[in-house]
């Protein structure tokens, strides 16, 4: 549950970033609103293959390149 939290929090820092995007061009606006669907649809994927423990589902939420820290707590 505190890793949903995160990455909602995460992403609401993302997508709350609207000040710069007022006085942004429209071509640069329409950008960003795909950036930030993509995010969150990034993140939907990722906190749905979590919960269903799919581990095959959660590892194509990442690239190639990408690592993964489990942060594990004492």
């Amino acid at each position: 549950m505190q890793t949903r939290r995160a990455l909602l929090f995460l992403l609401g820092l993302v997508i709350s970033s609207e000040s710069s995007a007022i006085a942004a061009p429209q071509n640069l606006r329409d950008t960003e609103d795909k950036h930030r669907a993509a995010i969150a649809q990034t993140v939907e994927q990722f906190l749905n293959a979590w919960n269903k423990h799919d581990a095959h589902e959660f590892a194509l939420t990442f690239t190639e390149d990408a690592d993964f820290t489990n942060v594990a707590e004492a």
